[in-house]
């Protein structure tokens, strides 16, 4: 009979082949090959490893290698007994240590867990492969072998075959939807109440015929590719939203669509930037009547850019310096041309009036030209036909509903280069390119995972940007009241907070922080007889140990490993991590150092003077050398001493004296009759008793039931 036989290899690990079956084929007995079925974890329940198929269960019947669910898997597959490689006794330790502390500080793993999965440790394994290593998913194992991440996620299972099964259910629609309402609420509730938005569209190249893949042609560039639509928080830089859509649909067609499902997230938009291909004069009227302002660079193929054009061009010419037209940004000299005009209607046909600001950006006129007369000047012999010819360039048009200065039109257009860098950091940090997936399931999958790690790795830039500012503006839902500043600017109160600097070496880039950070390892003591299991980290050279103060976070000097991989880090006396969302979600430095001066100084003054009061109290309340005096007795509420009873005594006798008072002639006091006549007014001859003693009760101030004795 055929069957299973194990043998063990030079590392002393178990191993499992099938012998295969006897055949006898005229007269002569042969054998089928052998199935090596590789390492042993379960020999009851026939479940092996192998490198290629990773964890599976051999099925005697059909004789064929099945997948094994992760939830039946056992946590620490890859480090069994005996299976423990001289590579993995070190790991690398910096860079998964601080990702995972970080998520749990900022508390983002509540939005990561109302992603439905059997086993959320492969997400967060693949999350710290993506952004820790930039290299292809096959390479995920080898990684996680010498990584810190098999500790921290046992049961994760990157094999190759199982990430694209993984890639499934987790880009899920179901999932898509629990993700983004959480991740929503915890951008609004983490960071500043601004709902002004940037909106932008990048490109995907992917040639597999998948739905989405197209024939796409934009900026005169043609690719096979299929887009992405991100919206991003304008504030913050920090991505909110994104669509994945077909690649040959304009990116003017999905803005009604993104404002719709933004209100269906409870995102109120009340701004918007985008770039010239959202610009057409539907999607401008839409986003007035929706009440939200907007700042878009105007398509030149549209009238109204025609028509600014025909009517304002002549003043672009630069012939001398305009102080009214001529501003600064940065590096170079613009011409602007502040333009009112009408640039939508309403519902009932009514005119809105907004604004269009004609530029030029001088150095780019100056450069097109040149390149115009390098290859096209001895072309041309009409001087009036060459300017003509360059009077386009370095042209372009910004509409806008609010009416701003010209100093600051560009500048508030260009916040929308966050859009732009968020792209540089998806592309570069979360893996967005290349896609390497063959269907529309798994391309979901790849491009949630890229939205995340680059939502950590902007958080981390944003962070890092600041290191180096000793007081930075924080939202004023995170602000602590033992700690809170809070100072006025332009007539807007921010809330400021003092932090500890840093260093400004590498200030701009978090693949600094991830290269000083992967330099930390640790040593793994693991299946230790006396059951001292412990992963003991190195000592974090200058930078890294910089970046973990930066962000409230200390190496720990040894992290006990117990049951199921539960790990238990132990630091040296009185340290503790101290990652909060304020520190991270920090918005800028903030440079007033006046007003701050200000401030500090009149928070030390009422510090003092409540210190002062403190001490003048406890010297009060001191009776080292003083004799206690005994207590008076204090008279019971509502009691009476014998000077005010004989007084009532007194009172009350005068208005018995008096018991009846006769009346004069005529009606009662207060009746009438159908009738009615002059009444004289008379008073009571023998009542002069009864009203000095009622004045008198009212001198002494009794109340009205001892005024009616």
């Amino acid at each position: 009979m055929p069957g299973i036989y194990y043998s063990s290899n030079k590392d002393g690990a178990e191993i499992g082949r099938w012998s295969g079956k006897s055949k006898r084929i005229d007269g002569k007995v042969s054998k089928d090959k052998q199935i090596y079925l590789g390492k042993v974890i379960d020999k009851e329940n026939l479940i092996f490893y192998a490198r290629n198929e990773g964890i599976f269960h051999f099925n005697l019947e059909t004789l064929e290698k099945e997948s094994l669910p992760d939830e039946k898997a056992p946590a620490g597959i890859p480090l069994m007994d005996k299976r423990l490689k001289s590579r993995n006794v070190i790991v690398e330790f910096g860079g998964s240590y601080f990702l995972h502390e970080l998520i749990m500080g900022i508390e983002y793993n509540h939005v990561l867990e109302t992603i439905s999965l059997k086993v959320p440790d492969t997400m967060y394994g693949l999350l710290h492969y993506y952004i820790l290593v930039n290299k292809a998913d096959y390479q995920a194992f080898t990684w996680y072998q010498n990584s810190f991440a098999r500790f921290l996620y046992p049961r994760a299972n990157l094999h190759s075959q199982r990430i694209s099964e993984f890639y499934v259910s987790f880009g899920s629609d179901n999932n898509r939807r629990k993700f983004f309402t959480k991740h929503i609420e915890y951008l609004k509730a983490t960071t500043d109440d601004d709902y002004a938005i940037l909106i932008d569209s990048t490109g995907c190249q992917n040639a597999c015929q998948v739905p989405v893949t197209k024939v796409s042609k934009h900026n005169n560039e043609v690719n096979v590719e299929f887009r992405v639509v991100l919206v991003v928080q304008r504030s913050t830089g920090l991505p909110v939203y994104y669509e994945t859509i077909p690649g040959n649909v304009v990116d003017s067609s999905t803005l009604r669509r993104i404002m719709k499902i933004m209100e269906c997230y409870k995102f109120k938009i009340t701004h918007v930037s985008g770039d010239a291909g959202y610009s057409c004069p539907s999607n401008i009227e839409k986003l007035i009547l929706c009440g939200s302002e907007l700042i878009m660079r105007l398509n030149p193929t549209y009238d109204m850019f025609k028509k600014v054009m025909e009517e304002h061009a002549s003043e672009l010419v630069f012939s001398g310096y305009d102080p009214l037209h001529d501003i600064r940004y940065r590096n170079r000299i613009v011409r602007v041309i502040k333009i009112p005009m009408v640039i939508a209607k309403d519902e009932k046909d009514n005119d809105i009036n907004g604004f269009v600001y004609l530029c030029r950006d001088m150095q780019a006129y100056h450069s097109k030209s040149d390149h115009y007369m390098t290859h096209h000047g001895d072309d041309v012999d009409s001087v009036e036909k060459i300017l003509k010819d360059c009077e386009k360039y370095g042209v372009f048009a910004i509409v806008t509903s609010e009416d701003l200065d010209i100093h600051d039109v560009i500048a508030t257009y260009y916040l929308r280069q966050a859009i732009e860098q968020f792209f540089d950091y998806a592309k570069n940090y979360g893996k967005m390119m290349p896609v390497r997936n063959h269907t529309l399931k798994t391309i979901n999958g790849h491009m949630l995972m890229s939205f995340i790690v680059t939502f950590l790795a902007v958080a981390i830039k944003n962070k890092m940007n600041i290191l180096d500012s000793p007081y930075v503006c924080i939202p004023s839902n995170l602000a602590g009241e033992e700690t809170r500043l809070t100072v006025e600017t332009n007539g807007k109160v921010e809330v400021i907070e003092e932090q500890e600097t840093s260093m400004i070496v590498y200030q701009s880039n978090p693949s600094a922080l991830f290269y000083a950070l992967s330099l930390v390892s640790a040593d793994v003591f693991e299946k230790q007889k006396d059951s001292n299991n412990q992963i003991v980290p190195g000592i974090p050279f200058k930078d890294a140990n910089e970046f973990f103060k930066a962000f409230g976070l200390y190496c720990p000097e040894s992290i006990l490993i117990g049951e199921d991989y539960c790990l238990e880090p132990v630091f040296k006396q009185g340290v503790k991590n101290h990652c909060k969302k304020k520190m991270i979600f920090s918005t800028r430095p903030f440079a007033t150092q006046e007003k701050i001066q200000k401030e500090l100084e009149l928070k030390k003054q009422k510090e003092e003077e409540k210190q002062k009061k403190k001490e003048a109290a406890q010297a009060n309340d001191s009776t080292e050398h003083r004799p206690q005096e005994p207590k008076k007795k204090r008279r019971k509420n509502e009691s009476k001493n014998k000077k005010v009873l004989e007084q009532e005594a007194a009172i009350a006798e005068t208005l018995q004296e008096v018991t009846t008072v006769k009346r004069g002639r005529g009606r009662p006091l207060g009746a009438k009759d159908t009738k009615p006549r002059k009444r004289r007014k008379k008073l009571p001859s023998n009542n002069s008793k009864k009203i000095q003693a009622e004045a008198q009760a009212n001198q002494i101030g009794y109340p009205p039931e001892i005024k009616g004795l």
